[in-house]
């Protein structure tokens, strides 16, 4: 781990970025840092050429401290995590995380630990789930969504669209309990192979089916339209992998995982 051989990492501009997606591969790991590069809605620094490059750090407009790092030399991504401002956890390549949590430890003298991602992709045909409280969401929805926005904004960071983009594949299917969105799955494409799906339900609604069924239409939907739905979540997590799996998930291994900053 020479930090003095890493390359000087260099922020890239519109043109950089939509150059780094295309030379990411096309993987569950991948799709989302792909999707938001593409759309404008994420910032990238590399070292090395932005083809072959020894690190990639890819910050999420929506999530900026909790970047992605790609590459194997965990120097080189440390060197370039200097030029990121705001992370507070950075997931990598799992072999990478233990170097990486030594570097941020000693050179930067912070406590850290380390977690694993998990991630899920769906080959054979969704598992159909049916709940007479579950169903499709569209804009016309939003008057249900009121209620309940705060509390989905404030436990998991994300609410449902209602309406897909122009042009775009979406859906947002969820439970309607008492007149209130209690629960939702979103799925939209991210890459040409890919669509990702999140999920999200109150804590007074969970435990009942609410998810899966939410899950097994969205799911339904991008594999109509021939794409692979993907799943992410973090090994603390065990309802989610539930989720996942009784939906007809498979894990992808080997894991990758964040390595997490206690400031």
């Amino acid at each position: 781990m020479d930090l003095n051989s890493a390359p000087e990492p260099l922020e890239l501009d519109r043109e950089g970025c939509l150059r780094l997606a295309d030379s990411l591969p096309d993987t569950p790991m991948t799709a989302r840092s792909i999707a938001y590069l593409r759309q404008g809605t994420a910032k990238a620094w590399i070292a090395g050429p932005v083809e072959s490059f020894r690190a990639a750090v890819i910050q999420l407009n929506p999530m900026p401290e909790e970047p992605l790092g790609f590459g194997t030399d965990a120097a080189a991504i440390f060197a370039v995590l200097q030029s990121v401002h705001g992370w507070a956890r950075v997931e990598v390549e799992g072999p990478v995380a233990g170097m990486l949590a030594k570097l941020v430890g000693d050179r930067m003298e912070l406590r850290t630990h380390i977690e694993e991602a998990v991630y899920y992709h769906m080959l054979q045909p969704v598992k159909v789930v049916r709940n007479q409280a579950v169903r499709v969401l569209t804009s016309a929805d939003e008057v249900l969504l009121e209620p309940t926005y705060d509390e989905f904004f404030s436990s998991g960071g994300c609410v449902p669209a209602l309406e897909a983009v122009p042009g775009e594949v979406g859906v947002d299917a969820g439970a309607v309990v008492d007149g209130r969105v209690v629960s939702f799955v979103s799925g939209y494409q991210s890459t040409a192979r890919y669509g990702e799906m999140s999920a999200c339900t109150l804590a007074a609604y969970r435990s009942h089916g609410f998810a899966v069924a939410a899950g097994s239409i969205v799911a339904g939907y991008l594999q109509e339209r021939g794409l692979i739905p993907i799943w992410s979540t973090e090994a603390g997590n065990p309802a989610s992998m539930r989720v996942a799996e009784k939906l007809g998930f498979v894990e992808i291994l080997p894991r990758r995982r964040w390595v997490v900053t206690e400031r």
